[in-house]
């Protein structure tokens, strides 16, 4: 029995030692994220008040390929689908209560957001059968997976 409990003490110290590593690791990585993250927006500034006009056709090519997607993701759908599809999303983000599908969270008004279950970028459609509620976090965390992968 001395030796059970002697490897139990160990273990239990070992099992202490990796969580105050994994903690360490992960408060390096936020670290070493927020110091990235903030050098990358200061040399997009830098850019934008430098090249002004490059920065103009940065934004129009990427507001050009929104637009695509969205035309695309309504192709082939009739005009009583597409207005479904946006009554249901009016309707949503209008009513008085918001559950986001995703973390189950009543979500404020200014938080709230309709997600595309299956992104307009990898084919989905802009069907009502499509729409999901979602909080601006969970819709930005999701980012352009399906929700099995959020």
């Amino acid at each position: 029995m001395d030796q059970l409990t002697q490897l139990s003490a160990e273990f239990g110290n070992i099992h202490e030692a990796l969580r105050q590593t994994a903690e360490i690791q992960r408060a390096y990585r936020l670290e070493r994220y927020q110091r990235r993250k903030s050098a990358q927006q200061a040399a997009i500034a830098r850019f934008r008040a430098n090249n002004p006009e490059a920065w103009r056709k940065i934004r129009a090519k990427a507001a050009e390929s929104r637009k695509a997607r969205k035309m695309a993701a309504r192709e082939g759908l009739t005009q009583e689908q597409i207005a479904e599809a946006d009554a249901i999303s009016r309707q949503w983000l209008d009513a008085t209560e918001f559950v986001c599908a995703y973390c189950a969270k009543e979500t404020p008004k200014h938080e709230r957001t309709i997600d595309h279950v299956i992104p307009q970028s990898k084919g989905g459609k802009h069907l009502a059968s499509n729409l999901a509620r979602a909080c601006k976090s969970c819709n930005s965390r999701k980012s352009n997976h399906s929700y099995f992968y959020a």
